[in-house]
């Protein structure tokens, strides 16, 4: 308990990766709670009588929504490309805007809490608490040792999915997927990430595009 208490840090750190995508589809949070956004300082969203309420600043100044300030959109707060396009006839207006991802580096460390739970369900227990996933539970809690994540364009058709743990021939820990809202997430539980290293070789060598691996650089 005393564990799991403690590790809300890095389950936010997932949580604030999504945060805005999930209000967007209405995802409820913890116990049913009404969803928001609220980890990103330049844009706000709240549900009013049940509809989705979204404050974004474009800037350039600092202005004040629900009696909080909210800085404009910028690269170092991780909101971008704000375009607002007018159309005619009366017809709805449309907002888009660029959020980053993956410059969190506790991100890693809750993809692999995700991973090592996918173990416990899949494998028991028991294995999950074997002494070879060590490493993974150092990383996990204390960001102790060093772990990477391979990102690629969501699998057309996935949607909110976690696999059960892959072994390749000759490893004896495993490669988890993760699939979340059009992004997919490899996660290799072994401390020297020689399934990652295999993949990322693989797309190098084949030319392909749409991935790249976490943590990015600030």
């Amino acid at each position: 308990m005393a564990c799991n208490n403690g590790l809300g840090h890095v389950d936010q750190a997932l949580i604030r990766q999504f945060e805005i995508i999930a209000f967007m589809h209405g995802v409820r949070r913890k116990k049913g709670k009404t969803p928001a956004i609220n980890m990103w300082a330049p844009i706000k969203g709240r549900y009013v009588d049940g509809k989705p309420e979204v404050h974004l600043n474009a800037g350039p100044q600092v202005v004040e929504s629900n009696g909080r300030p909210l800085p404009a959109a910028s690269a170092a707060n991780g909101i971008t490309k704000v375009e607002f396009e007018t159309p005619e006839k009366g017809l709805q207006a449309t907002i888009s805007f660029t959020q980053e991802m993956g410059r969190e580096p506790k991100l890693a460390r809750a993809l692999l809490k995700v991973a090592l739970g996918s173990v416990a369900i899949y494998w028991g227990l028991t294995e999950a608490r074997a002494a070879k996933f060590d490493a993974v539970r150092a990383f996990v809690r204390k960001g102790i040792g060093d772990f990477d994540i391979l990102m690629v364009t969501g699998r057309q058709g996935v949607a909110q999915h976690v696999s059960a743990p892959m072994v390749r021939p000759g490893d004896a820990l495993p490669l988890v997927e993760i699939s979340l809202f059009g992004a997919t997430f490899i996660v290799d539980t072994d401390p020297s990430q020689a399934g990652l290293a295999e993949l990322r070789a693989a797309f190098e060598r084949e030319g392909e595009r749409g991935w790249t691996i976490l943590p990015k650089a600030a």
